[in-house]
């Protein structure tokens, strides 16, 4: 059945033909979007930042690349940053992650035959531990953690800690507004949650390697 169905897919432009490149988290939720009947953004065009994204990523590097050339911000955006970075580096439980650890690195793998891949933010393998900051306008620890499961975050958890054979996995969520708290979910304490996005990534993982991605879509490199 599954041979009948690809190559009407493929015929029908539908999908393309899996060339079984690494896949990451970020292209499994795209994945996700178009089998839902989500809206695809357009590939193949020089993407615009939106102005969170942008911020997001200028938080990230100056929490773990700081060495990097920083990019021009607003003053209130400035303003912002500094105080999350501060609370969030001041956190006992992220500075001791983040001591001796590995930052930004990629890492491969492959899961029931698939080849995967994902960038590591805080890798430290001496305590079988990654974690991922992450920013947040949620007003607290139960918010934080609705939003964390509604966009994928376990997923996300789950694929880590399979490429890294890691047990523990961490996201800490920085507030974007005072008191610029810490909200810390350890993916442990939600096992049912954990066990959906596992049959979930196992699923998606399974269609990209029987039919492939929708047609236009490429593997996301970043």
């Amino acid at each position: 059945m599954s041979k009948v169905l690809r190559a009407h897919l493929l015929k029908h432009k539908v999908t393309h033909a899996p060339k079984m490149v690494p896949i990451n988290n970020s292209t499994l939720g795209t994945l996700k979007t178009w089998l839902t009947g989500g809206t695809l953004e357009p590939q193949g065009k020089k993407k615009v930042d939106k102005p969170f994204q942008k911020f997001g990523r200028e938080f990230h590097k100056r929490v773990l690349e700081p060495k990097k050339k920083r990019c021009k911000l607003s003053k209130p955006e400035e303003h912002m940053l500094r105080n999350m970075i501060a609370s969030l580096c001041a956190h006992p439980v992220f500075k001791k992650l983040l001591l001796e650890s590995k930052k930004e690195i990629l890492k491969f793998g492959k899961i029931d035959g698939v080849p995967v891949r994902g960038t590591f933010d805080i890798d430290k393998p001496t305590v079988s531990t990654i974690a991922d900051p992450k920013t947040t306008a949620a007003p607290n620890y139960m918010a934080f953690i609705g939003s964390a499961i509604k966009y994928g975050y376990p997923r996300q958890a789950w694929l880590y800690m399979r490429i890294g054979k890691a047990k523990y996995f961490y996201f800490f969520g920085i507030q974007k507004q005072p008191p610029w708290k810490v909200l810390i979910m350890d993916v442990s304490r939600f096992p049912q949650e954990m066990a959906y996005y596992e049959q979930e990534a196992k699923f998606l993982l399974y269609f990209y390697k029987t039919y492939g991605l929708p047609f236009g879509v490429t593997i996301e490199t970043k």
